[in-house]
């Protein structure tokens, strides 16, 4: 028998994973459980989650650790067959659980991913915050980690797993408290995932900066050197796949890491020699390389209307999408 395990961690959103918590509970396939890990907060989301849902959740309390330490709580008393990590913030469409679950067993795969939009929301009203991501699958001339490891991303919010994937994967790491998703990801992928897409369901992935860790609060040096070292790591998990790692534009992150480290002084230096013997071309080359990624860019959003790269696979909002989240209860 399906069944679904929700991961949420919360950190100082009261009200707002409330309201997250809601749009789970209400999936058209409701989850087995939904578990929320709150990190440390200092407002009242404790309480109020206590007070709305009583054992309709799981709730587990842990002193402040970051988003990953979070998550493995998580998962270490998780018991579904798959595993949606979603964030405290954000929603989805009511049938993203029955749909993502179908086109898992269908195709016998591991993860699934479907179309997601950067939104604002100002009450009942959500504004898009440029054009809805991933209308169709990613292009087949190359892999997904290859597309991962250079020009593409994804938040997993939009993404179901299968718990085994994960089991294969391990734990996040506990180092990073921003892209923590992505190092994970690339070891997710490198265990062989097969991954496939569906079309049917929308996450809404809130644009508003209400506490992110991401946001604008969190220190920007944080972020970057969270970064460098999300890419050793990345690196390091592919070294059986030198086309990847010799990639322009797997280098080119690489390059650009170093640069900015470099900016923010020596304390840096030993990160900075990490970066540095990963590194392929010279320095020149990667001026090149990054020069012509701009004129690239600029061409793409005079012509496209959209500075997203092609992998993306944007399009506007289709009539469909709209009512449902026309069905959450909110204008569009």
């Amino acid at each position: 028998m399906t069944s679904v395990s929700v991961i949420i961690p919360n950190y100082n959103r009261s009200g707002l994973v409330n309201e997250t918590v809601r749009n789970v509970l209400s999936q058209s396939l409701p989850p087995n459980e939904v578990i929320v890990i709150d990190d440390g907060s200092t407002d009242d989301s404790v309480a109020s989650l206590r007070a709305e849902f009583g054992d309709q959740i799981r709730l587990i309390e842990q002193t402040n650790q970051g988003p990953g330490a979070a998550r493995n709580a998580g998962l270490a008393v998780a018991t579904g067959e798959f595993i949606w990590l979603m964030d405290s913030d954000d929603l989805a469409t009511l049938n993203k659980i029955e749909v993502q679950v179908a086109v898992l067993e269908q195709n016998n795969a591991d993860v699934v991913y479907g179309p997601w939009a950067r939104v604002f929301f100002d009450g009942k009203t959500v504004r898009l915050d440029g054009p809805v991501l991933q209308q169709r699958a990613l292009p087949t001339n190359r892999d997904v980690l290859t597309w991962f490891m250079t020009d593409w991303s994804l938040v997993f919010q939009h993404c179901l797993f299968r718990r085994s994937i994960l089991n294969k994967a391990g734990p996040y790491r506990t180092d990073m408290w921003t892209c923590d998703d992505s190092e994970y990801f690339v070891r997710i992928l490198a265990r062989g995932a097969k991954v496939v897409f569906e079309n049917q369901s929308l996450t809404l992935y809130r644009s508003n900066d209400h506490g992110k860790v991401t946001g604008s609060g969190f220190q920007s040096i944080r972020r970057l050197s969270d970064w460098a070292n999300c890419l050793v790591a990345m690196h390091d998990e592919c070294g059986n796949r030198p086309e990847i790692l010799s990639h322009p534009k797997f280098q080119l992150r690489l390059w650009k890491a170093v640069k900015e480290l470099r900016y923010h002084g020596p304390e840096y230096s030993s990160l900075i020699g990490e970066l540095d013997r990963r590194l392929r071309y010279s320095g020149m080359t990667n001026y090149l390389m990054a020069l012509n990624n701009r004129v690239v860019t600029a061409i793409r959003t005079r012509w496209s209307g959209t500075a997203w790269h092609a992998s993306f696979q944007t399009a506007e909002l289709q009539p469909a999408q709209r009512r449902l989240i026309e069905s959450l209860g909110f204008q569009v």
